[in-house]
């Protein structure tokens, strides 16, 4: 054991540095949040972190410790540790000043989203077992009461039961290649493009819009506070190195600016969001108001986005159940078939 937490998270040179996994980001920054709250610095957090991880299962925490030390600032630290959504938002507050409050909702999102998941997974499990027990009996039947069905039904097939079966089969097929085409072409679409898809999709199309809202809500709330204009936050934005769903956003928001239609262009172009947000920026509020709205807006929003994504949850089994269900009735027909075909064939 000991062996293997070595090799897991031993210091190697940056280039091949290995992210850090969901639950890992989301346990330090849980941690880091709880830490600056209680009113530690940056600094002192990471240091405290430090001195309570053991060496040899946690080595990327003294690497980012000995990094600020060293003079590095926190984003460039732990940017090889965490995915490009965190190292974005990092990158953003700390370059306006807003970095301990972004840590701070940074650790409340990522935790929300942790329980979540877990809720998924314990909700999915028996639904998952049935299935893995009716696939067992698919291929049961299909090695041994197949083969004996048709040694009865041998000269008695009707034309009626393989139009059936070919219209099973064929039926299958089409559903697979109309999958695999459409996610082919989806994977090449731009990411708003990809969200503006996802968004139509019935029942879970509202929680990606809501979960979109929220996160330019929150991060516009905290770009304002900088006092630069809009237009000065989309160009420093889309400078941005990595290529984030934040930098396209940005881009989206430029060429509307640069065609005359300013923000009612850039929110009319992009259907899943939200007017309101629109309308806090119309209504020339000075700063403060402003960031106060879409502060408030955002903490709306996401308690919306969690009870929405709570229903979600809710659903899973019932729609697991009802695939299940579909399952067995083909069983079934699967068999009783051909002794419907061999008692017509007897009569």
């Amino acid at each position: 054991m000991k062996l293997w937490l070595k090799n897991k998270f031993q210091k190697k040179p940056a280039k091949n540095i290995l992210k850090l996994s969901r639950k890992e980001q989301v346990e330090f920054f849980s941690l880091l949040g709880q830490l600056i709250k209680s009113g530690y610095s940056i600094n002192q957090a990471i240091s405290f972190i430090s001195n309570i991880s053991e060496q040899k299962s946690k080595s990327w925490i003294f690497d980012i410790d000995k990094k600020l030390s060293g003079g590095a600032s926190f984003q460039k630290a732990i940017e090889n540790y965490i995915n490009p959504s965190f190292s974005f938002q990092i990158n953003m507050a700390g370059h306006y000043g807003h970095l301990e409050e972004s840590l701070i909702q940074i650790a409340e999102f990522a935790q929300a989203r942790l329980v979540q998941q877990a809720k998924i997974k314990q909700v999915l499990k028996y639904p998952i077992i049935l299935i893995i027990l009716l696939t067992l009996l698919f291929i049961a039947v299909k090695i041994f009461m197949m083969p004996i069905f048709a040694s009865w039904t041998v000269g008695q097939v009707s034309g009626s039961g393989r139009f059936f079966k070919s219209f099973l089969i064929l039926t299958a097929i089409s559903f697979f290649l109309f999958i695999f085409f459409y996610l082919k072409r989806f994977s090449k679409e731009s990411r708003l493009n990809k969200i503006n898809l996802l968004s139509r999709i019935p029942v879970f199309g509202k929680t990606i819009g809501l979960l979109v809202n929220y996160e330019l809500s929150a991060q516009l709330s905290m770009l304002v506070s900088s006092g630069l204009q809009l237009s000065q936050i989309a160009q420093d934005v889309s400078k941005q190195r990595q290529n984030t769903v934040e930098k396209e956003f940005a881009q989206a928001m430029l060429i509307s600016m640069k065609k005359g239609e300013g923000l009612k262009g850039f929110f009319n172009s992009l259907p899943f969001l939200d007017p309101t947000i629109f309308l806090y920026f119309s209504q020339g509020s000075e700063k403060k108001l402003l960031e106060k709205n879409l502060k408030s807006y955002s903490e709306i929003t996401y308690k919306k986005l969690m009870k929405n994504i709570e229903r979600l949850i809710g659903l899973i089994q019932p729609i697991s159940f009802g695939i299940v269900g579909i399952g067995i009735l083909v069983l079934y027909l699967s068999m009783l078939m051909p002794m419907y075909q061999t008692l017509g064939g007897m009569n």
